[in-house]
C-alpha cells in the first residue's frame, strides 16, 4: 500500500497545527465543541514529588530527549529502552537495564548504519524521521525478536530492524513491507501491537484521519493494511489495544487529535476483523497515547498525556485506576493519578510501561520535568497498593 504524498503547503499547514495544539489550557477549552463529556468527577492523587518512586533513566543539560519505548524480556529483568534526540526525529539513542529498570547504563553505541542520514531529494536529513518503536515477537518460526520500528515520511518508507538474542546485536534498517508492498507517511508505527488467538499480532497505526491495522507473524513483514476506526470530523490514532478479562473482546482506546471531541474507543468482538462505531469516552480518559498494563487484581493502570477539557493537570503525564467494564459502559473509573508536572506545554508523556514479575508497575516516559531545562528521561515503580493507599488517605480527608 502506498499512500498519496501531500503537497508542502499542507505539511507546513500541519505542522502549524501541531503548534497551536500545544496552547494553553484556556485556548484548548474552546476547542472541544463536540465533545460529549467537560471535567470529571473522580479523584486524583499526586505522584510529582514522591523522589522515592522515581528514576532518572537519561538526562543532558544540553540533548533533547523523547518519546521513549522500551521492552521487558522474558527474564522479568533485562530492558531495552529506545530514544530520539529530537521531536518526532533525529538521531537514536538506546540503554539497557538489568534490574528492571532501577539502574540503566550509559547510552550504547549505535548498530551499524543507524546512524547514517536519510536522504530525500538530494537533501540529507536526520537518521530517524519518526519516533522508533519497540516490540517483542514470538515469532511463528519459533524465534523470539524485538523489532524497532520507524515510519516513513515524504518520499522514504518505513523501515524496522531486528535482534534475535534479546537486543545484544541488531540488523540494519530495512524497508518494512505490507503485502509486499512499501508504506509511506505514517506517524507512529505501530502504536500499539497485541497478539490474536491465532499467535499473529495485530498493529496499529494511523494516517490522515483513519485508524489502520495490520498483522504479522514474524514482526518483519506484514499483511495488506485494512481500514479500521474512521469517525466524521474526528482524527483518531495512536490506539492503545486492551484485551478483556476474559479474552473475548478487544478495547481500543484512542487520541482524539482533531481536539474535537474526547478520546474515543471502539471494541472487537472478532480478533480487530471489524470494530463497532467509536464513541466517545469520559473526560478522565480524554489523551493522547494510552498505555495500559493489568494490575494483578485485575484492574487496569493506563497512563497517558493528559489533554482533558477540563483538568487540573492539562498537558501532564498522568495515569487512569479502573476496570474493563468501566471502558465497556464508558464510566468515569476509579481515580487518576497525576505522575509528574510538565514545566512545558503538552511535550510529553508518550509513556512505555510493564507489570514486573511481582505485580510491581514499570512506567516511563519523557518530559519538561524542570522548568527551562531539556527534556529527559524519568521512571517510576509502583505497586497499585500504593496508590490505592493515597487515594484512600484522599477520600478520607473529603469526608
Amino acid at each position: 500500500m502506498t499512500t498519496p504524498f501531500p503537497s508542502t503547503f499542507a505539511l507546513i499547514v500541519l505542522a502549524l497545527i501541531s503548534t497551536f495544539s500545544s496552547g494553553t489550557y484556556a485556548q484548548q477549552k474552546k476547542r472541544f465543541a463536540e465533545a460529549k463529556y467537560r471535567g470529571f468527577s473522580i479523584p486524583q492523587i499526586d505522584l510529582n514529588d514522591r523522589e522515592d518512586l522515581q528514576t532518572v533513566i537519561s538526562r543532558d543539560s544540553k540533548i533533547y530527549m523523547g518519546h521513549p519505548s522500551s521492552v521487558l524480556l522474558d527474564d522479568g529483568r533485562t530492558m531495552v529502552m529506545m530514544y530520539l534526540n529530537q521531536h518526532g526525529r533525529g538521531r537514536l539513542m538506546w540503554q539497557r537495564s538489568q534490574d528492571s529498570g532501577r539502574t540503566w547504563s550509559e547510552r550504547l553505541p549505535l548498530p551499524e548504519g543507524w546512524d547514517e542520514p536519510v536522504v530525500i531529494n538530494a537533501q540529507k536529513q536526520p537518521p530517524f524521521l519518526e519516533i522508533p518503536i519497540l516490540y517483542k515477537i514470538d515469532a511463528s518460526d519459533g524465534k523470539q525478536r524485538i523489532c524497532m520500528y520507524s515510519a516513513g515520511r515524504d518520499d522514504y518508507p518505513a523501515r524496522y530492524a531486528s535482534s534475535e538474542d534479546g537486543g545484544r546485536t541488531w540488523s540494519k534498517m530495512r524497508t518494512l513491507l505490507f503485502g509486499g508492498k512499501e508504506l509511506y507517511r505514517t506517524i507512529v508505527l505501530f502504536s500499539d501491537m497485541i497478539r490474536l488467538k491465532d499467535g499473529r499480532y495485530l498493529a496499529t497505526y494511523h494516517h490522515r484521519g483513519t485508524l489502520f491495522t495490520a498483522t504479522t507473524r514474524d514482526g518483519i513483514s506484514f499483511d495488506d493494511p485494512r481500514v479500521a476506526i474512521r469517525y466524521p470530523n474526528a482524527f483518531p490514532c495512536e490506539g492503545c489495544s486492551i484485551r478483556s478479562p476474559d479474552g473475548s473482546t478487544i478495547a481500543l482506546l484512542m487520541r482524539e487529535n482533531n481536539r474535537r471531541y474526547n478520546s474515543l474507543i471502539s471494541f472487537s468482538e472478532d480478533e480487530g476483523k471489524t470494530w463497532s462505531k467509536p464513541r466517545q469516552m469520559p473526560d478522565s480518559l480524554t489523551g493522547d497515547r494510552h498505555q495500559h498494563t493489568y494490575t494483578p487484581d485485575g484492574r487496569l493502570f493506563i497512563s497517558f498525556r493528559d489533554r482533558a477539557v477540563e483538568t487540573p493537570s492539562f498537558g501532564d503525564w498522568v495515569g487512569w485506576v479502573g476496570t474493563y467494564e468501566d471502558l465497556k459502559e464508558g464510566r468515569e473509573g476509579q481515580y487518576r493519578v497525576r505522575l509528574k508536572d510538565n514545566f512545558k506545554g503538552a511535550d510529553c508523556a508518550y509513556p512505555t510501561q510493564h507489570r514486573l514479575p511481582d505485580g510491581t508497575i514499570f512506567a516511563a516516559t519523557y518530559g519538561q520535568w524542570q522548568r527551562g531545562k531539556p527534556n529527559y528521561l524519568l521512571g517510576y515503580h509502583f505497586r497499585i497498593e500504593q496508590l490505592d493507599e493515597l487515594y484512600e488517605r484522599h477520600m478520607s480527608k473529603r469526608e
